[in-house]
């Protein structure tokens, strides 16, 4: 399964000039946040969640998944965008990595708003996205 999610059309976010509002956007706020590592704490929070649906333990690999001290952009198949500021994650590539449950059991997926590509392809994974 690899899902190529609407974006757009492959180019960059422009880098605005900052402004004292914050973005009430579905773009990435280019105003740092009151809390730093909220954005990172709440794309780790869904994250974590697909580990525990997708049964992490039989992983072949899973480097760094499950670490809450490490920056989620170097745990295994996770690819970030940064707008300067925050980390965002665009890319997702779990292929062929022993996946296994329903994936319609992840409510948390759809918060992960700057996704582009999922690859779950060659796992063992049933289930729909919603």
């Amino acid at each position: 399964l690899i899902v190529i999610l609407p974006s757009s059309g492959g180019k960059p976010i422009p880098n605005p000039a900052p402004s004292a509002m914050p973005s009430m956007s579905h773009e990435p706020s280019y105003v740092p946040s009151v809390s730093p590592s909220s954005n990172e704490e709440f794309q780790q929070s869904v994250l974590l969640q697909i580990s525990d649906v997708l049964a992490s333990g039989n992983w072949t690999k899973y480097d760094g998944w499950g670490s809450t001290s490490s920056n989620l952009c170097v745990w295994y198949g996770v690819v970030c965008n940064t707008d300067g500021v925050d980390d965002f994650v665009s890319e997702l590539n779990l292929a062929a990595n022993n996946l296994m449950g329903n994936i319609g059991d992840i409510t948390m997926l759809d918060n992960l708003r700057y996704l582009k590509i999922l690859d779950l392809d060659s796992n063992s994974i049933v289930g729909n996205l919603t």
